[in-house]
């Protein structure tokens, strides 16, 4: 028996302003963008704090090996960022936690030695 695995990509592209059935405004472009921008952005914010982190243990002698990048970490880091960035709180918590489940999940992908990731960027 041969089994075959097919990939689907699904794009979505919500209208000017999505309505349900009760004629309610559920969705428009702008929110889906935010969410995609403010994923982004704390990812790349969270791995610079990370990387600078690192550079200044080094500076300093530290083994940067032994850094863990875990979830407690991350939220740490994402609450600094919620406290200096108020745009942050516009997105759903839930763009706000996939960004962080990515960043640490690429940090255990480099740090596996039989992946042989690249370190995230």
């Amino acid at each position: 028996m041969n089994v075959v695995k097919e990939n689907i990509e699904v794009r979505i592209y919500p209208a000017k302003a999505d309505m349900n059935d009760k004629c309610e405004k559920i969705v428009n472009i702008s929110a889906v963008e935010s969410n995609i921008g403010i994923y982004r952005f704390i990812y790349n914010k969270e791995l610079e704090f990370i990387n600078d982190f690192k550079r200044l243990l080094l500076h300093y002698g530290y083994d940067v090996d032994k850094i863990i990048v875990n979830k407690k970490s991350c939220d740490v880091i994402l609450h600094m960022l919620r406290q200096e960035y108020s745009f942050l709180e516009k997105a759903e918590s839930s763009s706000r936690q996939q960004s962080q489940i990515d960043l640490i999940s690429a940090f255990k992908n480099y740090y596996n030695v039989n992946l042989k990731a690249q370190h995230p960027v």
